[in-house]
């Protein structure tokens, strides 16, 4: 697994809109600020919220609305689904 630290800095050195904004000097203080802070720690990082089960139905309801077969990546991009979540909850097998 990689290095999520890494992997977060390069994220933002890709974004143009980032550097414009914090320049890449601060970027590169940043980094270095967060590798001292939580270098070596064991870290976590928490999931999404969890939804109630009346949450659940009712995202799933509008899933089921909006999903028309040629909308894939859009439904899952705007709910952060999976394939085969989203699959699943067409499916009816998640409430």
């Amino acid at each position: 697994m990689s290095d999520p630290v890494d992997f977060i800095f390069d994220a933002l050195r890709a974004n143009a809109g980032i550097l414009k904004i914090v320049g890449a000097e601060a970027l590169i203080n940043l980094e270095a600020e967060v590798r001292s802070i939580y270098g070596g720690t064991d870290s976590y990082i928490c999931c999404k919220k969890k939804l109630t089960d009346e949450e659940l139905r009712v995202r799933n309801d509008q899933i089921r609305k909006e999903f028309n077969g040629q909308n894939l990546k859009a439904v899952c991009r705007k709910y952060e689904l999976g394939r085969s979540t989203l699959y699943r909850i067409v499916k009816r097998l998640d409430p």
